[in-house]
């Protein structure tokens, strides 16, 4: 008894662009609705346009009869898979035009989004293994945890298992990595920076801001500043800066602030340094507060900068000729 035609004109314009919001508002309608579990593809269907379409296309008969199915593999379609709610949820910040409260309702969202798509069900075993199984691939390798993300592991006793699994057939891989990893802290390093003689040494000599060295000399053009994924003023993050003008690009830190694919510019830049070697270098916009720059800047990032406690060198494509240095003031007119 259920009339298709007539119910068909409430479904709501696919958004591809907001595809896991637009099956939030679907089901809000059919619940609203009471529409039949077994008439939802058919209604979605009507609307489905682009890629969704073709995945819908792509289904059995038997799969296109069950909504969860086809809602499934549209999200996987476009990208929102487990990790890709993980990263919206940890990487959502508060916009300029939003309130406190309308902030924590999309924070919450989000949440529950992460925890739908891993089916946590309210399940809190479930929910204490998501949240220890995702600190431990935040503290592991990063070929571990992109192996790691590719499979699908509910425990943390399992992803300990399969990462010791990996980490023990790929031993080789993992000595070649470390070995580049100990010569990009050299003073011959592929940070891809021009800079002063005084930087060479060993990886264990590493150059500090300490009293009485010959860095001091560059204590005039070291500064704070402020860092964020947007420009949300409350979630600024304090950084030391070093204006390098024998930089070509300006350089972040990696986890001074939480980088993803939506702060990915998508591009990267190679950079050579003093021993003439290239290092291809990621791209990525972030917001940056300082006394010579402010405002939204793409900036390179890596793992390690050549001086211990300088979070971001601030090089001449963002800086120009803009220098800072502390004047000398004296008690004697000097028309020189």
């Amino acid at each position: 008894g259920f009339d298709v035609s007539r119910n068909i004109r409430l479904v709501p314009p696919f958004q591809e662009k907001e595809v896991d919001k637009y099956f939030l508002h679907f089901e809000k309608i059919a619940d609203s609705m009471k529409w039949p579990e077994d008439k939802l593809t058919m209604l979605l269907q009507s609307v489905l346009i682009g890629k969704a379409r073709d995945i819908y296309s792509s289904l059995s008969v038997d799969e296109i009869s069950n909504y969860q199915v086809v809602k499934k593999a549209i999200l996987k379609a476009y990208e929102l898979v487990p990790e890709a709610y993980r990263q919206k949820f940890r990487n959502s910040r508060k916009r300029d035009e939003q309130t406190h409260v309308e902030f924590a309702r999309e924070k919450e969202q989000l949440f529950n989004r992460w925890c739908d798509s891993k089916e946590i069900d309210e399940d809190f075993g479930k929910l204490r293994q998501l949240l220890l199984i995702e600190e431990f691939k935040r503290c592991v390798h990063i070929n571990i945890k992109t192996h790691l993300d590719e499979r699908k592991v509910e425990t943390l006793s399992e992803a300990a298992t399969m990462a010791d699994d990996y980490a023990l057939t790929h031993k080789g891989s993992f000595a070649k990595n470390s070995s580049q990893d100990k010569n990009s802290t050299t003073g011959t390093s592929k940070f891809g920076q021009p800079r002063n003689p005084t930087f060479s040494g060993p990886s264990n000599n590493k150059p500090k801001l300490e009293s009485g060295s010959v860095l001091e000399k560059y204590s005039p053009f070291i500064s704070e500043g402020f860092v964020s994924l947007t420009s949300d003023i409350t979630n600024l993050t304090p950084v030391k800066i070093l204006r390098d003008t024998g930089a070509c690009h300006s350089l972040i830190l990696d986890g001074v602030v939480p980088l993803s694919e939506e702060t990915s510019s998508g591009s990267s830049v190679l950079l050579q340094g003093v021993e003439l070697g290239f290092v291809n270098v990621p791209l990525n916009c972030v917001y940056l507060k300082s006394d010579l720059v402010t405002g939204s800047v793409t900036i390179g990032v890596r793992p390690e900068l050549p001086i211990e406690g300088v979070s971001l060198i601030l090089g001449n494509d963002l800086a120009g000729e803009k220098v800072r240095v502390d004047p000398l003031v004296s008690s004697i007119p000097d028309k020189t």
